[in-house]
């Protein structure tokens, strides 16, 4: 995120504040925090949700959470984990975003503890997409998703990767203590996806 376009979305929250003419509501402070930790400005995000008159709600705890985790500042974001497990709302998206929180703080027993919680309630995450664009035309990637017209090439290309990964020493961890639904595979793939 462009540093310009911060300041100008702080500029115009200020302007917003001093003019009155709407009346900020919580999802203007949203807004500003995920703002504000998407640029990495995690100390300013922490400062709106401090000055905030009343309990910050579920929603900027978890806007904090993921400029944490965008930035891997996996110790500080500890505080906003805590408050979205007490008050957050029973829905896939807070249980997900607590599971990746865990996963990149490699505590793998509380991550796993989150997607039993989804499996439970009978929660689906919503697949992860990516796109790019070769030649004037977009190309759009869905996990699992085999639609693709060349989707046997590319899950070729991967599993050649992820040989030639072995090949040259990459090991996962064998430590994890994880669900059963997280084979070492499934990480090491996951390694190849987020390769992509």
């Amino acid at each position: 995120m462009q540093p310009g376009l911060v300041e100008e979305g702080l500029n115009l929250f200020d302007e917003l504040l001093r003019d009155g003419s709407i009346q900020v509501r919580e999802e203007h402070y949203t807004c500003l925090v995920d703002l504000c930790g998407r640029a990495g400005r995690l100390k300013e995000a922490f400062g709106i949700l401090e000055k905030l008159a009343t309990n910050p709600s579920a929603s900027k705890w978890g806007a904090l959470l993921a400029g944490f985790i965008d930035h891997h500042n996996m110790d500080t974001g500890k505080l906003a984990a805590e408050k979205l497990l007490k008050e957050g709302p029973d829905d896939a998206g807070r249980y997900s975003l607590l599971w990746n929180f865990f996963a990149r703080s490699g505590n793998w027993r509380e991550a796993a503890k989150m997607r039993i919680k989804m499996k439970e309630k009978g929660f689906k995450k919503q697949p992860g997409c990516s796109w790019i664009e070769v030649g004037n035309m977009v190309h759009v990637f869905v996990v699992g998703d085999k639609s693709h017209c060349q989707s046997q090439l590319i899950y070729s290309a991967l599993y050649d990767l992820h040989k030639q990964m072995k090949k040259i020493g990459y090991i996962p961890s064998n430590d994890l203590n994880v669900h059963e639904d997280f084979s070492i595979t499934g990480i090491l793939t996951w390694d190849i996806f987020r390769l992509i």
